[in-house]
């Protein structure tokens, strides 16, 4: 929201604010890492890498992953107030622990395995936790060494706010429909792509390539080796962490850090249809950067020369970093490159078609949206969404059979999605089938009283049937929603006209130009009722402006030259209307006020070539009939009394 108040919708300011955090999430993890083991290079290298992993571009690049910097921040906050509390055990100190705390959990869920990892540090590097009653004299910095039981006494708010925090978002996400069931993913395929993602993740880490903004899950389809290759590594890895615990500590935090952070987002409570996300890893990543980095000056053992020989990999390894995150983020720039990156470097992605679908929709390229959306649904036959896209796809192209049997799907797949009424509601409307589309679009609004495309639909509808108070109400629902849609209000001012409320129509117009001051239908209709009010001058100007920005618009002629004509200036209005059928040649309008002004003009025969082409164009018009009746009979009345 401060964004938005700051930089508007400017994406710019809201890319500023991601990088931003992430670069104050960079240093608060270096001054933590120095406070903690008072060794400057070792910290330096990790905040490094967290800084210019191409892992982490999701999470600073994607603007609605704000939540994942914003934790991250606190998270780092979090773990400075806590060192400060070891160094000074306060109730003030402590509070304000707890307080940055509480404010990570509510940025995002991640943040709640931070009280596990303050555990992790107590062990190393802090030096607070102890295995024997012996080694209780022993004091640091960071204060006496403390039992495992005393140490998490000391925890316990924590970890109450951490399962506060964790039963809260669980029941949230159920109740918005984002917990994805055990039928679709069961038990045991979330386990073994669990297990499996610990070493795609490390394979990542170690060699950041073939990125994507989504990795579809493979469900039951993983292969017993796989699965098995997975349980052996981590266990192996595991196994070494441990049995080297008292030579190698970081080795055993690091690992543990990198393990237990990523449980939360592992899928065995799975939420969305993702086997994996690059933005899960985050904070994990940091266990393993721990481990790299205090584990490679121990394979030089204590050389004279070790700053010097560990320089060179360090500056390649983040050199190479460097270069693969501006890779990586130039795939950001829009949801086109974006998307077709991830198709690329991922098999069965149905996700990403149906995505790069709707990108290229949004440009205009409708033939090679639904070639996306045909192979989504080709992938996955049961993805509601892609048939929804499809469907509405299809309407654009008046396909209109083709459309009803997707949008049907849609609606099937998933019986709650508005938007799929509102999309198969807009079909209808094409075909004329109102009735049909108001039951659509009223049960789109039902499902999603604050659907705004909805309510503008089914305000269109009855309007044009002549349900004017109804449409009035839904149009007003819109601009409660958005007060700058200017459809709405334009629409809104319509409704006023037909019902004659004519002030109520102009504030309404005026309200759209103050929106859009280009907007022609706006400057069209306040036209039309400051004509209608009598005030014919400023009618001109809005009709002249409006022309100004479309002159081919036929019906603004006509209302200019119908305003002319009113003033008593007939040449002028002949010019209009004669500009309108340079526009189109075969508009009613023009044609009949064409012929009247000539009749004025005692120029018959012209009058009636005109009501003749009027009558050609709409046949059975009585205006026209009437126009042209008149005519000839004045000029058969003419001639009769010439020839006396």
């Amino acid at each position: 929201m401060l964004d938005v108040q700051l930089f508007g919708l400017n994406p710019a300011g809201h890319h500023l604010t991601n990088l931003l955090l992430h670069i104050a999430n960079s240093v608060l993890l270096f001054l933590c890492l120095k406070r903690m083991t008072d060794r400057l290079w070792p910290g330096a290298f990790v905040a490094a890498l967290f800084a210019l992993h191409p892992l982490h571009v999701e999470s600073v690049a994607w603007i609605s992953e704000r939540k994942d910097v914003l934790s991250a921040f606190f998270w780092m906050l979090t773990l400075w107030c806590y060192l400060r509390y070891c160094e000074r055990r306060t109730l003030r100190n402590y509070m304000l622990v707890l307080l940055a705390f509480a404010l990570g959990v509510l940025s995002k869920q991640m943040v709640v395995t931070l009280p596990f990892v303050l555990l992790l540090l107590d062990y190393w590097p802090l030096g607070r936790l102890r295995f024997g009653l012996a080694e209780s004299t022993i004091e640091s910095r960071f204060g006496g060494k403390l039992s495992f039981f005393a140490l998490l006494k000391e925890k316990a708010p924590l970890f109450a706010l951490a399962i506060i925090g964790s039963v809260t978002i669980y029941l949230v996400q159920r109740s918005a429909g984002a917990m994805t069931s055990r039928e679709l993913f069961p038990i045991g395929a979330r386990f073994s792509n669990a297990i499996v993602s610990y070493i795609v993740y490390l394979r990542k880490t170690l060699w950041p390539v073939d990125l994507a903004i989504f990795y579809p899950h493979p469900g039951a389809s993983l292969q017993a080796w796989e699965i098995g290759g997975a349980v052996l590594v981590v266990g192996v890895i595991s196994a070494f962490a441990f049995w080297n615990v008292r030579r190698f500590p970081y080795l055993t935090v690091g690992w543990l850090w990198y393990l237990g952070c990523l449980v939360p987002v592992l899928g065995l409570v799975q939420v969305g249809m993702q086997a994996r996300a690059d933005r899960y890893t985050y904070i994990p990543l940091i266990g393993i950067f721990i481990m790299i980095s205090w584990g490679l000056p121990e394979l030089l053992g204590r050389r004279k020369q070790r700053g010097v020989v560990l320089a060179a990999p360090a500056i390649l390894i983040l050199g190479s970093c460097l270069m693969l995150t501006f890779t990586q983020v130039g795939f950001w720039r829009n949801d086109t490159s974006l998307f077709a990156h991830a198709l690329t470097v991922t098999e069965g992605n149905y996700l990403a078609h149906n995505n790069l679908g709707s990108a290229l929709e949004k440009l205009g390229k409708l033939d090679s949206a639904i070639v996306h959306y045909r192979e989504a649904i080709r992938l996955k036959p049961d993805y509601a969404l892609a048939h929804k896209n499809l469907g509405a796809a299809f309407g654009k192209e008046r396909e209109f059979d083709e459309a009803a049997v997707h949008l049907a799907d849609a609606q099937r797949l998933n019986p709650d999605d508005a938007d799929a009424h509102a999309d198969f509601g807009t079909v209808d409307a094409q075909q004329g089938k109102l009735a049909d589309a108001i039951v659509e679009f009223s049960e789109a609004v039902r499902l999603n009283p604050e659907l705004m495309n909805a309510h503008l639909g089914l305000g269109n509808l009855l309007l044009r049937s002549g349900r004017t108070e109804a449409a009035i109400s839904h149009y007003l629902k819109v601009i409660e929603l958005d007060p700058l849609q200017e459809n709405a209000h334009l629409k809104l001012g319509l409704a006023y006209a037909q019902e004659g409320r004519v002030d109520d129509a102009t504030a309404e117009y005026s309200r759209v130009l103050m929106i859009n001051p280009g907007n022609v239908n706006a400057l069209y209709d306040i036209g039309l009722a400051l004509a209608q009010k009598g005030k014919l001058e400023d009618a001109v100007r809005r009709f002249a402006k409006a022309l100004e920005i479309n002159p081919g618009s036929a019906d603004a002629h006509n209302a200019l030259g119908t305003v002319y004509a009113r003033l008593g200036r007939t040449s002028d209005a002949a010019r209009e209307f004669s500009a309108a059928l340079r526009v189109n040649s075969r508009d009613f309008n023009a044609h009949l006020n064409l012929g009247i002004l000539l009749e004025q003009q005692d120029s018959l025969r012209e009058a009636i070539v005109h009501y003749s082409k009027a009558l050609e164009i709409e046949p059975g018009n009585p205006r026209a009939q009437v126009a042209l009746s008149n005519a000839r009979q004045l000029e058969t009345n003419r001639r009769g009394v010439r020839g006396r």
